[in-house]
């Protein structure tokens, strides 16, 4: 039998049975169909403690760790682990482990023990139709960190799965690593005042204050380019525009 330790955390591994025994305080496990990888979750909720774990068939069990492709300055843009257990997730390929609530995303890459993505956001809204998202950028809310400045522009995100996978695989070697540079991003002219949304031909939809004008904004959701712009008659003014949340 062989023991791993981890701070709060004591995990045995049976190579003989490929048993998986967890910590007296338990947690959450999800497998795949074909019992190829596991991810497990446990909370300490005494101690306030969640560690986040993967294995692979034959293998110790190991803590998962974050790629320095989802690191970022601003502190509330990072997704915790707490929440991952409020929600069932679901595996993509057989390895990719992929939690999404309201705002937030995470993705667990089982054979690596990666984070992916974990990330929370303005605004999340998943496409009709696969393994696809549109995101706004998290914005700094002044509580003891980062604030909204003059000049303030709203990001969006493009963020298809398959390709996040494919750019991270890439990306991983490569040092230095600029955080989400695997997720395409557009910046926009100004804020964005609504939640962008998806239509029937596949575009996305996006309300944007510039300053000046609000205009609805037409994206093509697979490479954020702009396939046009329309007037919209309603100018939110700057205390809609400032607020550190979209609405829905």
């Amino acid at each position: 039998m062989k023991i791993l330790s981890v701070p709060g955390l004591l995990v045995a591994w049976i190579c003989g049975a490929s048993v998986l025994t967890t910590s007296a305080w338990g947690g959450e496990r999800w497998t795949t169909g074909d019992q190829a990888f596991s991810v497990e979750l446990h909370s300490d909720r005494i101690a306030g403690t969640d560690v986040l774990m993967a294995a692979a068939k034959g293998e110790v069990a190991a803590t998962v760790v974050d790629s320095p492709l989802i690191e970022s300055p601003v502190t509330r843009e990072y997704g915790g682990l707490s929440w991952l257990g409020d929600v069932l997730p679901r595996w993509v390929e057989g390895r990719y482990l992929v939690f999404e609530r309201e705002e937030r995303l995470a993705v667990v890459d089982a054979a690596k023990k990666r984070l992916i993505l974990n990330t929370t956001f303005e605004a999340l809204v998943r496409a009709p139709k696969g393994e696809r998202w549109i995101a706004v950028k998290h914005r700094p809310i002044g509580r003891l960190q980062e604030k909204i400045t003059p000049g303030f522009r709203d990001t969006v995100y493009g963020i298809d799965l398959a390709e996040v996978i494919k750019v991270y695989e890439q990306k991983e070697g490569e040092k230095p690593v600029v955080p989400f540079s695997h997720l395409k991003s557009l910046v926009l002219l100004g804020h964005a005042v609504a939640y962008p949304k998806w239509k029937a031909d596949g575009s996305v939809e996006m309300m944007v204050w510039t300053g000046s004008v609000t205009e609805m904004f037409a994206l093509d959701p697979m490479d954020l380019r702009l396939k046009g712009k329309t007037r919209v008659a309603m100018p939110p003014g700057d205390g809609v525009v400032q607020l550190p949340w979209i609405a829905k």
